[in-house]
């Protein structure tokens, strides 16, 4: 994630984040610095097996879409 990046500490509303597992842009790392630095309560990662950066355009759509809608449907 670039300097010019969202300021995880100022997002305050239910976040997911979704990371494709073979991306070539974003690492692991720079996911979870950023999670980490989230203050939203209710929040999540996903990694999607078989993703690369636009993980919800690729085979592994299916994946994507279910943890999309898993976190819009689950209980607060």
């Amino acid at each position: 994630m670039s300097g010019a990046s969202l300021d995880a500490a100022k997002v305050t509303v239910p976040t997911l984040l979704i990371q494709g597992k073979q991306d070539p842009i974003a690492s692991t790392e720079a996911h979870a610095s950023f999670f980490s630095e989230l203050t939203a309560g209710d929040r999540e990662w996903v990694v999607v097996p078989g993703g690369d950066h636009a993980a919800f355009l690729e085979t592994p759509r299916a994946y994507f879409l279910q943890a999309l809608v898993s976190f819009i449907e689950r209980p607060r």
